[in-house]
Formats: structure tokens, sequence, C-alpha cells
């Protein structure tokens, strides 16, 4: 129903109406990583294919959207000189496809874009755990697997088939190999857990899947424009602790230092989850700007640490992206909170 009502008010001329309509208040686009493979098969919301990819920011220069930086956007938002439906691209994490997919679309576009950078694995050279263990899993026709023979602490585990797998057994894989002390010991544990799936970890390994860019990609980012701006450092910022917010701001902003010098005044919350004591911390810190990842315009007065963004993926429709940047969707959400609070 929603996709039809969209054809059709895009048919009628409406998305230009709206587009006018919300022509002053900002947009801000939240990508993930970009698949070398099949991740996008996989993690559909997390990562996009390089096609799709390109076909989003031709949408954006066909539809005449005016892209901008961060920092240019938000101060000429606050100075009240924004251009007609400016957009602001962010991409989450630092998945390498960053540099070798995402950069040159961009770049030939004449595109800025900010990258929020998590920063654990960018000083610890291997692929991003949790998730490589879940595509194992996905990828994987196993079956009878004998978890001992990975670590003793898994010998517990009995399923006939990896896909009975529950949630809990699937955590405490996980966690048995992030308990691992060293990164050899982490990747040889890696290593014990794909042979018993029939996984080839070095096909995975040679084409980077799940990996964070390296400090020699930060800094090639970086000196080609690429606006790197904060995103913790373990990608968690805890359970409504604000201690644990500072540490990973703080062990985050000093990686990122370590490696290139520039102001880090711009964050963005993990999996765009946020607590009631995030803004007041982040103002202490130091902090401009943070984003969620929550769908919506950004007016003047928008409170700037919990700024919204539109989360693309491969799982959205050339027509839902489309009503989101010119503005369509926004006046749907606001049409329905004002009926939902006037039949209160």
């Amino acid at each position: 129903m929603k996709i039809f009502l969209y054809k059709l008010s895009k048919h009628l001329g409406l998305f230009y109406v709206a587009k006018f309509l919300t022509r002053k208040r900002l947009r801000i686009l939240c990508y993930h990583g970009f698949a070398y493979e099949d991740e996008h098969l996989f993690r559909p919301k997390l990562f996009m294919s390089p096609s799709l990819f390109e076909k989003r920011m031709n949408l954006l220069s066909k539809g005449g959207f005016s892209v901008l930086s961060l920092s240019d956007a938000m101060q000429n938002l606050t100075n009240g000189t924004l251009s007609n439906a400016t957009v602001v691209i962010t991409i989450d994490d630092g998945w390498k496809g960053v540099d070798d997919i995402a950069m040159p679309i961009l770049k030939q576009r004449g595109y800025q874009w900010t990258l929020y950078l998590t920063t654990y694995y960018v000083q610890n050279r291997l692929p991003v755990i949790n998730l490589i263990i879940q595509y194992f899993f996905w990828k994987t026709n196993s079956q009878n697997i004998e978890f001992g023979i990975v670590d003793e602490k898994l010998m517990d585990i009995k399923v006939s088939s990896a896909k009975e797998l529950s949630e809990d057994q699937l955590t405490h894989i996980i966690q048995t190999v992030e308990s691992k002390k060293s990164v050899s010991e982490k990747l040889i544990t890696l290593e014990a857990l794909s042979k018993v799936l029939g996984i080839n970890l070095s096909d995975i390994n040679k084409n980077d899947l799940f990996q964070i860019v390296d400090e020699e990609q930060v800094r090639h980012l970086h000196n080609v424009g690429v606006d790197i701006q904060l995103h913790s450092h373990r990608h968690t910022i805890g359970e409504n602790n604000e201690l644990v917010l500072e540490r990973e701001i703080k062990e985050n902003r000093q990686v990122i230092s370590n490696i290139i010098d520039k102001p880090l005044v711009h964050f963005c919350y993990p999996s765009g989850y946020y607590f009631e004591g995030c803004v007041e911390r982040l103002n202490k810190l130091g902090i401009i700007t943070a984003t969620t990842c929550e769908p919506g315009l950004i007016k003047k007065n928008s409170n700037q640490l919990l700024l919204n963004r539109f989360l693309d993926g491969e799982n959205i429709s050339d027509i839902e992206f489309e009503a989101e940047i010119y503005g369509f969707a926004e006046i749907l959400r606001k049409a329905r909170s004002y009926l939902s609070f006037e039949s209160s």
C-alpha cells in the first residue's frame, strides 16, 4: 500500500510539491558497507551493491539536489543560507568498500561526504568477528558440526544443521572467539570455525570481506578530502552509561588523531542508539553535531546532537528513497503525527 501510494503521488507530481515545501530543510543520508560479493544479500540493511549505490547518487544528480559537506550544510542551515533541497552524505563504520567502491562513485560527481569511523578494527587487523561468524552460518550448508574441534568451550553445542543454531548458541560462539587475548589467537579460532563449517576463509580475507579500513587508507581518504569523524572505538556507547560513552569517544578520538590531524567534533551514535544523558555528555566532550538513524528532515531549530538521518540500504526501493529525499515521506509522517494527536 505504501509503495502504491508513493508511486501514485510521484505520478501526480506531488513529490515535486513536497520538495518545494521542504526545500529549506536539510536531508542527511546514512550508508554503511558496500558489497564486494554477496554481503548485500546477507545483510541488506548494512551492505549495498555498487550498482545500486551508483543509481542512488544518479537520482540525487538528476533530481537537482545540492550535496554539501556536513560542516558546510550545518553552518548554512544555522545562518539561514541553505541551498534548496540540500543533502549530506554520511557513511558509518569504515568498511573497506568505502575506499574501493564508494569513493570513486562520489568523486566522479564531486560529492563531499563524511566517514564516521569506528577504530577498534583499524588498530586490530582482523575481520569484524561478530559479523563474519554470522556470515559463516548464513553461508554454510554443513551438518553434524563438531564445535569442540574449534574450542573446548563449544563442546556442548549439538545441532544437526548449522541452520538450527539458536541465537544464544550463536552468541556463545561469537563471545568465545572474541574472548581470545591476541589477534593471532582470534584468527586461529576463526580459521578453525570456518573449516568445520566448510567455508574458505582465505577467499574471504583475500577479497577483504568484513574488513575495516587500515591506517594507510584512513590517511588516503583524509588526503583526498573525506571528512573523517567520530563513531566510538568499539562501536558501542554502553547501556545508559555516560562513562562508557565518554571512554569510547575519547579512545576513538585518540586513535584517529594519531593518524590524521583535524578537528573531530562530529559524532554518529553506533547503530543509532542513544540515551537520555548523551546530549549533556557530548556537549562536555566538545561534540558539535551527532546523528541518529531516525528518518526525518532537519530544521534550523533541530537539536544538533540528535540529528535525523535516513538509513538507506539494499532493502530500500527506489521509490522509498525518492519519497525521503523529496520530502514526501516527511510530510506524511507529520500528517500522521498531527492526526494521531488530534484524535487522542
